[in-house]
């Protein structure tokens, strides 16, 4: 979504600038990315950098790409190796990134029984009641689009409507 974020079901296109620290031009540049962060899926893992002149600094050419999992929750710290190579040999450049991802949680419910019961609050034998709930979302992404379903295993209550979206 272009937020600078990693998400949930994201691909991202990853555009690294590095620096030459050496005291010769660095020829023949590549970088190769890994990770062994679960639910990430490398989909480009090289790219190639012009070359870079000492004290320098270069960007990939063409684009690194990973994606996101859909299972990947709020908080879980993506780990990549960068390992870069020129003429003179490889160096391991350790990256991270924080997913962002909605963290739904019950929040709030009540029970109205005013216009289909006695109107006492209470869920009492054969009557009908509405129980609206409210959710919190404690990750670090918007929640769009969701949609909850109430069930029970209790033989004494039947739900007569148990899904609700909100958008």
């Amino acid at each position: 979504n272009d937020d600078g974020i990693a998400n949930p079901g994201e691909t991202i296109d990853l555009w690294a600038t590095v620096r030459n620290v050496g005291a010769q031009t660095a020829t023949g540049v590549s970088g190769a990315l890994s990770t062994t962060t679960p639910g990430i899926t490398i989909l480009n893992a090289t790219a190639p950098w012009a070359n870079i002149p000492p004290g320098g600094q270069g960007t990939n050419t063409a684009a690194l790409r990973f994606q996101v999992g859909s299972n990947v929750a709020d908080g879980t710290v993506i780990t990549f190796t960068l390992t870069m190579t020129d003429a003179s040999g490889s160096r391991q450049m350790p990256l991270s990134y924080t997913a962002a991802a909605p963290k739904l949680a019950h929040y709030w419910h009540r029970v109205q029984d005013a216009a289909t019961g006695n109107g006492n609050g209470v869920i009492d034998p054969g009557e009908v009641v509405l129980v609206p709930v409210t959710l919190s979302n404690r990750g670090g992404q918007a929640a769009a689009s969701v949609t909850a379903q109430v069930t029970s295993a209790s033989p004494h209550l039947t739900v007569l409507e148990g899904t609700a979206t909100a958008a």
